[in-house]
C-alpha cells in the first residue's frame, strides 16, 4: 500500500535542469529518469537532450487510514 505520482516532460530542445526535492515521510522516495535511464544525483543538475522524455517519480509506502491527507513530497524543476 502507499501512493505516488509520476510526472513526464518532453524536451523540445537540449536543456539543462536543476532539481531539488523535499521528502516529508521517512519512507518516501524520488527517482528521476531520462528515457528510462536513472539520473544519478539529480540534485547536482543534469542535461536532457532534444526529444528525450524526462520522468520524475515520487512515491511512499505511507498511507492515511483516516483524516486529512498530507503531502509526502514536493519537488522543484528549473529548466534553462
Amino acid at each position: 500500500y502507499g501512493c505516488g505520482n509520476s510526472y513526464k516532460f518532453k524536451a523540445d530542445t537540449n536543456v539543462h535542469c536543476q532539481f531539488a526535492v523535499k521528502l516529508y515521510q521517512g519512507s518516501s522516495e524520488c527517482k528521476v529518469t531520462i528515457d528510462y535511464k536513472e539520473v544519478e544525483n539529480p540534485e547536482n543538475g543534469f542535461d536532457v537532450p532534444e526529444g528525450a522524455e524526462l520522468r520524475i517519480e515520487v512515491f511512499t509506502e505511507y498511507y492515511l487510514k483516516s483524516g486529512t491527507p498530507s503531502s509526502f513530497a514536493e519537488f522543484y524543476l528549473y529548466v534553462d
